[in-house]
């Protein structure tokens, strides 16, 4: 199956924009509910009237459940997709506002922000660029921050043959050629993130953390060109 998924990747032409009408479905089919349970499980951390940072947000369905989650925030939904986009404001938004931003992240204006959401984007960048996300955001952050991270777990030599078909998955969909398990966790500890709590979902393949900003002032890390 992996293999397969390598060759239509490298014979398909797709990107997010051409997939965007059945991305959704299309996730489920491969994944299950274990990327959906990810993205819901640390929404209830979020304080009534945050500023909330939505990272490479799809099709917009963490917008509904935000939603039902917390009351009064203003969300900044953050998405190179312009079909994308499109589909997310179409999504149902009763209790908070939506600010649509069709950029790429490394674009976005400087802009202090409660709470940053990054789900399943990370494991698509490379070591470098991660660290430069986490610099750049926590530049103009507020105090005690919180990041919420869903992504691909790093774990046993089966559930990591799986995880790479999913990565392949995503080559497929969005031109992705990262195939490697980023350390974020490290990553973020650098940048004075705490890990505050965890919890897998998938057979241990899918994780959903919560990262915590320190008080205290934290060094810059460089980029590593090794």
């Amino acid at each position: 199956m992996a293999y397969l998924f390598y060759q239509l990747s490298i014979y398909l032409s797709m990107d997010f924009d051409s997939i965007a009408p059945i991305y959704d479905r299309l996730a489920l089919w491969v994944f299950g509910e274990s990327l959906n349970l990810a993205k819901r499980e640390n929404l209830s951390r979020i304080e009534i009237g945050s500023s909330i940072l939505v990272i490479g947000g799809g099709t917009g369905e963490i917008i509904e459940y935000i939603d039902k989650s917390t009351s009064g925030c203003t969300i900044w939904f953050c998405e190179k997709s312009e079909q994308m986009i499109i589909r997310a404001k179409n999504r149902k938004v009763k209790h908070n506002t939506v600010r649509y931003l069709n950029t790429d992240v490394f674009n976005l204006p400087y802009r202090s922000y409660n709470v940053i959401i990054s789900n399943f984007f990370m494991d698509m960048l490379s070591k470098n660029k991660i660290i430069q996300l986490i610099d750049r955001l926590k530049e103009k952050s507020n105090n005690n921050q919180l990041w919420l991270v869903a992504d691909f777990k790093n774990s046993s030599l089966i559930r990591n043959m799986f995880i790479k078909i999913m990565y392949v998955f995503f080559a497929i969909t969005a031109k992705s050629r990262v195939f490697r398990f980023p350390n974020i966790d490290t990553i973020f500890k650098q940048a004075g993130f705490q890990c505050i709590t965890e919890k897998e979902f998938g057979y241990k393949t899918v994780f959903a953390r919560v990262y915590k900003h320190q008080n205290h002032k934290t060094a810059t890390i460089s980029p590593s060109y090794n």
